[in-house]
């Protein structure tokens, strides 16, 4: 049985992060400033799932529908079906090679 997720204490906790002096003091490479991107609905991460053919997480699911479809991390949490390409953001693609930028 899954543990029950407090989603309104991580929000909650989010807010407080979002207003405290350390996110105003933030280095310019913390852009997020503790802010997620909106939440996902439950078809949109239903076909994510269809589309990838793949089961998330329970806990992972929870938060992309109830708290936020990645922002806030400690090096960025990227949105569902995205991946950083050494240079920025681009869209997953089910067996992408890593490519080297050096």
């Amino acid at each position: 049985m899954a543990t029950k997720i407090d989603y309104d204490e991580i929000r909650f906790k989010l807010r407080l992060l979002q207003e405290s002096e350390l996110a105003q003091r933030a280095p310019p490479t913390v852009w997020h400033r503790y802010r997620t991107n909106p939440p996902l609905t439950e078809e949109e991460v239903g076909q994510f799932e269809k589309e990838h053919q793949v089961t998330l997480p329970y806990d992972y699911r929870g938060f992309l529908i109830h708290v936020g479809n990645g922002g806030a991390g400690p090096h960025t949490v990227f949105r569902l079906g995205e991946m950083d390409d050494g240079w920025g953001y681009q869209t997953w693609q089910d067996n992408n090679e890593r490519m080297s930028h050096r």
